[in-house]
């Protein structure tokens, strides 16, 4: 959607997306338009503004959807249900539309797969209350939404000089957004979760391991 509106992931966060707290990590959701009966930000005359690039909500509408943990399995499955407010909606009047042909009709395929990958990042067993520090949330917050400032972060500072990172993959991340995801969702594997999704280079190793050798070196200071 930013791509959509030519801004930069930062200013359309801030424009259009008010940030709540799921399983204690900040969650941006675009806020409706206020004192106008939560009417939808880019609903036009003539419909959706943005219809081709709409979010995952949208696209399932007039369905909702939850998953039902099993207790003895601790497997989720996913159940859809009809919304109670879904009249006026044409999808409600589709014919003969089972809920995988209308899922697959509104290409929602995608989008499930990358919600997946962040509820599973947010189910890890170590996540717990006030468990992220601020610099962790704010890297969470950075690699998982603000996309254009996680980039400036990749190519501005030393990880790729530190971190083994393929030459294909680091210039397919300066320009797509989905290649730079998939690598922001294994650096927050690694640097919130302590993981090794991310594998040191050698040069990095042996300048970390001479710098903690030339400390252990050094004489203690005396009393005065």
């Amino acid at each position: 959607m930013k791509k959509r509106l030519g801004m930069q992931s930062g200013d359309f966060l801030r424009e259009y997306a008010q940030i709540g707290v799921d399983q204690q990590v900040p969650v941006p959701s675009l806020f409706l338009r206020p004192n106008d009966d939560g009417v939808c930000r880019f609903l036009g005359e003539q419909g959706c503004t943005v219809y081709s690039d709409r979010p995952w909500a949208c696209r399932l509408y007039p369905l909702g959807s939850a998953v039902r943990k099993d207790p003895a399995s601790g497997q989720g499955e996913r159940r859809y249900f009809l919304v109670p407010q879904s009249e006026g909606c044409s999808g409600v009047d589709t014919p003969g539309q089972t809920v995988r042909q209308w899922l697959d009709m509104q290409e929602t395929e995608a989008y499930e797969r990358w919600g997946a990958q962040f509820k599973e990042l947010v189910l890890q067993e170590g996540m717990k209350p006030a468990s992220l520090s601020a610099m962790k949330t704010e890297m969470w917050f950075t690699a998982g939404y603000d996309l254009d400032k996680f980039r400036e972060f990749v190519f501005g500072s030393t990880l790729l000089q530190r971190f083994e990172v393929d030459d294909d993959l680091i210039e397919e991340m300066r320009y797509d957004d989905e290649e730079l995801m998939r690598f922001a969702l294994q650096w927050l594997r690694f640097s919130v979760f302590g993981e090794q999704t991310m594998q040191p280079r050698t040069s990095a190793i042996e300048a970390y391991l001479a710098r903690t050798s030339k400390k252990g070196r050094q004489p203690a200071p005396q009393p005065e």
